[in-house]
């Protein structure tokens, strides 16, 4: 059985770890995005995988990198965890 994250102020919330890794090759944009603004917008933070053993501290364990990949007004998402 899997141990339960702790109830801890970084890790409930808006804080609380993603459970999964995704690719979203499509999503629905709400409104419109400008034809010429195109690129990948990475965005990096902690993500424990598993609950920590011990105290917790942002900077000790897993994180995760999230990708918004922006083309021709279509926007797609993926993210990965970045184990130590």
């Amino acid at each position: 059985m899997a141990k339960p994250f702790p109830d801890h102020p970084n890790l409930v919330g808006g804080y609380a770890p993603i459970q999964m890794e995704c690719d979203a090759p499509d999503l629905i944009v709400e409104g419109e995005l400008p034809l010429d603004l195109n690129g990948t917008l990475y965005r990096n933070g902690p993500n424990p995988q598993f609950a920590p053993r011990g105290q917790y501290h942002w900077f000790g364990g897993d994180g995760m990198v999230h990708a918004f990949q922006i083309d021709q007004g279509k926007v797609a998402y993926s993210n990965r965890w970045l184990g130590l």
